[in-house]
């Protein structure tokens, strides 16, 4: 839970550091990329236990 949170943290300080350096950014496109990258974890999990499932071990 401790990485979670270290890893929340340090994304929430580069939407910070990315204001500075390039301030005529897409904000959707870059907060809907960033979400997609904090929770494809899940994704990868949901889907391996899936495969597991389906062969049948």
């Amino acid at each position: 839970m401790i990485w979670e949170l270290c890893k929340i943290l340090l994304a929430v300080a580069l939407l910070g550091a990315v204001v500075e350096w390039m301030p005529d950014l897409s904000w959707p496109a870059l907060l809907v990329a960033m979400i997609g990258c904090l929770k494809i974890n899940w994704l990868a999990l949901l889907w391996r236990g899936r495969k597991k499932n389906r062969d049948g071990h």
